[in-house]
């Protein structure tokens, strides 16, 4: 499972009122883009969806590799 540590945060910005995040799993170029009131928020909302997707160790370790290509 994908940790708090291996999650960092590229861009944070404003659309229609909301602050939104874009979030990068570290060493792949999969990003998330999640509204959150924070940058802890917007974290736990990542791992949130990481879950709920099934997006296991194994997908993320191929991604990792595919990039270092």
């Amino acid at each position: 499972m994908v940790k708090e540590e291996e999650l960092e945060i590229i861009d944070v910005y404003k659309l229609l009122g909301e602050t939104r995040y874009k979030i990068r799993i570290k060493g792949t170029k999969l990003v998330f883009n999640v509204h959150a009131n924070t940058g802890e928020e917007a974290i736990r909302r990542v791992l949130s969806l990481i879950k709920k997707t099934g997006l296991t160790d194994t997908v993320i370790d191929k991604l990792r590799a595919l990039r270092e290509l």
